[in-house]
């Protein structure tokens, strides 16, 4: 036991020297944990342990695996008629329906503003023709493109019918420019006579629909009338002149001095529209500035035409009161080609002028003018001074372009010769295509036919 103490304690002797001997190490290998985790990383790899007793039965989710949507669409059975029109004469027959669209709706653009027309009211089946072209150029057609496989994705071999695409934005300037070209000279007509300066209200030409601005004329304001026209018929009139139908005295109230005995009429149940009338004499007359006339001053003063104001809505159009029609308003001009023209309402009926300006219209419908010259009867007039569908009226809204119309003409020309251009050039991006896209597909039956040709088995032949 002894011997053990003694050789222990020279060990513990020993101590300070083998701590210098570690240091020693250290700094020749490195850091012993270091070398550890070195050691331990280069040690194979144990397998994970495997139990003796299988796993517990489970059932594994079940998902529903869709097929993604490109695919799909790539695999969809094509409709007969898809099929029908991905093909040559499918696409021939979209190009020449788009330009037979385009034409369709640039002449109706153009004519369907025609004054003769709209004042008979026969511009309906050229407006209904134009909104069914436009329709089909710009909604219909372009879907039926896209099931004839000229879709912008799709023909990426097929480069040239991009402009077929680009020929739908240079349409709508074209339709554009023809509406506010050709189409606003159409509307506005041509003036009558070789210069309508010079002309007299007499001489004018009835239903002609030309603008004029004449030597003479004066609307008598003070003496208008109104006529009302109701969705139904009622019997309606002067107690010893009762008649019925759908158009009646609208009672306006044109006397609107102090102390008089008009009051503001009302507004009948069920009412479409108004018609305003005033008479048109040669000159301004004391006799005819009055609020009633007499047979004399209508003996010695000629009723020349007659000048009209109509209630202008798509609900009076269609027949439909839901909405409040807007009251129309006799609004002139005379002296309009000078520097300062004159308004028939600051003429206030008293102011001697002349020289009036507008355009003649057809006459209103034949019940209107029978209720008018029942009213002027009423009122004293004489037959002879009754309005009649052979007399001349007039629209005299007034138009900056009737004092000038070679510069208002010279504008409209050169929008409509834009569209022109834009026209020629819409045309051109249809016809191309439609010709590149002909030859393209005859070199592909041609190729095709080729290929069969020579892959075709002959007879008697080992494959």
């Amino acid at each position: 036991f002894g011997g053990l103490l003694s050789g222990a304690g020279s060990s513990w002797d020993h101590d300070d020297g083998d701590f210098e001997e570690e240091e020693e190490v250290t700094e020749l290998v490195g850091d012993p944990a270091m070398l550890r985790l070195a050691l331990k990383n280069q040690e194979p790899v144990r397998a994970p342990p495997v139990p003796e007793l299988p796993a517990m039965p489970s059932t594994p989710p079940k998902t529903v695996k869709k097929i993604p949507a490109e695919l799909l669409n790539a695999t969809k059975h094509k409709h007969k008629f898809s099929q029908h029109l991905d093909s040559s004469v499918g696409r021939g027959l979209i190009f020449c329906l788009t330009l037979f669209a385009f034409i369709v709706s640039a002449i109706c653009l153009i004519i369907w503003r025609v004054p003769s027309l709209q004042q008979k009211s026969q511009h309906w089946p050229i407006l209904i023709l134009m909104i069914i072209s436009l329709v089909a150029l710009f909604i219909w057609l372009p879907l039926l493109a896209e099931e004839a496989g000229m879709r912008s994705d799709r023909t990426g071999w097929k480069p040239y019918l991009a402009m077929y695409r680009g020929a739908h934005l240079t349409a709508v300037s074209a339709l554009l420019c023809f509406a506010f070209g050709y189409g606003e000279a159409i509307r506005f007509g041509t003036p009558q006579g070789s210069d309508s300066r010079e002309l007299s209200i007499s001489s004018l030409e009835p239903d002609s629909g030309g603008t004029f601005e004449a030597v003479d004329g004066f609307v008598a304001l003070n003496l208008t009338k109104g006529v009302s026209e109701t969705l139904r018929a009622y019997e309606h009139g002067d107690v010893n002149f009762r008649r019925i139908s759908r158009f009646h005295d609208a009672e306006l109230r044109v006397n609107k001095e102090p102390f008089s005995d008009q009051v503001e009429p009302t507004v009948p149940p069920g009412m479409l529209g108004v018609f305003v009338v005033a008479p048109v004499f040669a000159s301004w007359a004391p006799c005819v500035s009055r609020y009633r006339v007499s047979t004399t001053c209508l003996s010695d003063n000629k009723v020349l035409g007659w000048a009209i104001a109509q209630t202008e809505s798509l609900c009076s159009d269609f027949g439909m009161v839901a909405c409040k029609t807007p009251q129309p308003q006799i609004e002139c001009a005379y002296q309009c080609s000078s520097d300062s023209p004159i308004m028939c309402s600051s003429t206030g009926g008293g102011l001697s002028v002349t020289g009036l300006c507008g355009r003649v219209v057809a006459p209103p419908k034949e019940a209107v003018v029978d209720e008018l010259r029942a009213l002027l009867l009423l009122d004293g007039w004489s037959s002879s001074s009754l309005p009649n569908s052979e007399h001349v009226w007039f629209d005299l809204r007034p138009d900056p372009c009737i004092a000038h119309p070679e510069e208002c003409n010279a504008t409209w020309q050169f929008i409509g010769h834009i569209g022109s251009v834009l026209a020629v050039l819409t045309v051109l991006c249809i016809i191309i295509p439609a010709a590149l896209d002909c030859c393209v597909d005859g070199r592909i039956r041609q190729a095709r036919k080729l290929w069969n040709a020579v892959h075709k088995p002959r007879v008697g032949v080992p494959v």
